[in-house]
C-alpha cells in the first residue's frame, strides 16, 4: 500500500515538473481558492469547486499519460495515435468548460453583489 502511494506521489510531482498544462491548472486552482476565500464562498459551493478543480486536474493527468504512452508506443505520425490524443485532449477541454461554467455560477453572484454595493455606496457618498 505504501509503495502505491509513493508511486502516486511520484507521478503527481512528475506531472508538475514536466507538464506545463498541469502546472497551469494548479496555478488557476490556487487563484480560484484565493478568490473563494476572499468572497467567503459557502461550504457547499466549496465542495463543488474542489470537485470541479480536481476533475480538471485529473483529466489533464490522464491526457498527459495517454499522450506520453502513445508517443512511446508509436512515435511516428499515425491516424489512430492522433485520434487517441485528440480524444484525450477533448476530455480536458470539456472538463475545463465545465469548470468555467461552475466558476461563473459560483463567483458571478457575489461579485455582482459586491460591485452593486460598491457602486451604491459611491453614489450615496457623493450626495
Amino acid at each position: 500500500m505504501m509503495r502505491r502511494i509513493k508511486y502516486a506521489i511520484q507521478g503527481l510531482v512528475l506531472g508538475i515538473k514536466t507538464d506545463r498544462s498541469i502546472r497551469l491548472h494548479f496555478i488557476v486552482a490556487l487563484i480560484v481558492f484565493i478568490g473563494a476565500l476572499l468572497l467567503q464562498i459557502p461550504s457547499l459551493q466549496w465542495a463543488i469547486l474542489i470537485l470541479t478543480i480536481f476533475f480538471v486536474i485529473v483529466m489533464e493527468y490522464v491526457n498527459s499519460a495517454i499522450e506520453s504512452f502513445a508517443d512511446r508506443v508509436h512515435p511516428e505520425q499515425h491516424f489512430a495515435i492522433k485520434k487517441t490524443k485528440d480524444l484525450a485532449a477533448a476530455g480536458v477541454f470539456l472538463s475545463a468548460i465545465c469548470a468555467l461554467l461552475v466558476g461563473l455560477l459560483i463567483f458571478l453572484p457575489p461579485l455582482i453583489k459586491m460591485t452593486a454595493e460598491c457602486c451604491l455606496s459611491t453614489v450615496t457618498d457623493e450626495q
